[in-house]
């Protein structure tokens, strides 16, 4: 699949279920305007089809979720209140919703935004990023998790593969998707969590309720991961990597790229911290202290500059005349 074709993905290299096959497929024609163009995605909580919408001429991106989902109508109602909420926020760090609609034997789907680009996941199957795009993508993904928490959205699966980045602006996919799929109560290893494990926050990955803070967290080690190149807690399983995420410390960024500042490691061992109550309080304080030490850093690049170029040698005996 083309980095430059799709739109919204979801992929299912992290996925904590399957997902049953849909019945839909290309050229079909949903709820009498949404044709069908070709599947770009498959993953834990829905597969997603690029489609034309005949009714405004526009491509747009149709999210299907799996059809157990189908069946438990107050969990039904309570995503369609979330993602409507989330659908009324205008930001441009946000993926736009169109609809949310039922097809005709009942199953959820999404109609949002296409956009060209590709995920964040996708960007870093290439390597680490350097620091001054990570902190700018990471800050671009607090002030729409901000706007989300401001109208009681909590995303609760902050990951690369969430992440579209579409002319270097981060678009967040997938806000309350998490949530129904917990109240679905699917499960990894046994537990009644629901989130990719790498990125789960510790009270999150114990089956506790998820609030601004565990998208704090989320970031946190996406954050980590585009500068490393990997994400902080590792393992052989689930239950090795939910381990690490609950009783193991932060490893220092600075000891896998010896160039990352010491403030930046400080920032993200304080988006990681075991307690919620010791992460940042909002994701507009931590988007504030990664602009801050952005805007600080170039200051100092700056100065280091003037200074370089004020001890430079230059001629001062006047040019020759021309007669």
């Amino acid at each position: 699949m083309s980095a430059q074709d799709f739109g919204t993905v979801i992929t299912g290299s992290n996925s904590v279920m399957p997902v049953p096959m849909t019945h839909a497929s290309p050229r079909e024609l949903v709820a009498g305007r949404y044709e069908l163009i070709s599947e770009r995605g498959r993953g834990s909580m829905g597969v997603v089809f690029k489609a034309r919408d005949h009714k405004l001429d526009r491509f747009v991106a149709l999210k299907f979720l799996p059809l157990q989902w189908s069946h438990d109508e107050p969990a039904r109602n309570r995503f369609r209140r979330e993602a409507r909420a989330a659908s009324a926020t205008c930001h441009p760090n946000i993926c736009t919703i169109h609809n949310i609609d039922a097809t005709d034997d009942g199953r959820l789907f999404i109609v949002m935004a296409y956009y060209e680009g590709e995920t964040l996941k996708e960007k870093l199957e290439r390597g680490p990023l350097n620091l001054d795009q990570a902190l700018d993508l990471a800050a671009q993904v607090a002030d729409g998790l901000a706007t989300l928490h401001d109208k009681g959205v909590i995303h609760r699966d902050i990951k690369p593969s969430n992440l579209m980045i579409t002319d270097g602006i981060v678009k967040i996919l997938d806000f309350g998707v998490a949530r129904l799929a917990d109240e679905q109560r699917l499960t990894i290893a046994g537990s009644s969590t629901v989130g990719t494990v790498a990125y789960m926050a510790p009270e999150q990955a114990s089956g506790q309720d998820a609030d601004e803070r565990t998208d704090i967290w989320a970031l946190g080690t996406v954050l980590y991961e585009m500068v490393v190149g990997h994400v902080p807690f590792r393992g052989s399983s689930a239950d090795a990597v939910f381990y690490a995420i609950k009783h193991e410390p932060v490893p220092a960024m600075r000891s896998g790229r010896t160039t990352i500042p010491a403030a930046v490691d400080t920032i993200v061992r304080k988006a990681l911290d075991k307690s919620s109550d010791r992460r940042f309080g909002s994701a507009r304080e931590l988007s504030r202290e990664l602009r801050r030490y952005q805007d600080e850093a170039t200051t100092t690049l700056s100065r280091a500059w003037l200074s370089l170029f004020q001890r430079l040698p230059f001629e001062t005996s006047s040019s020759p005349r021309l007669n």
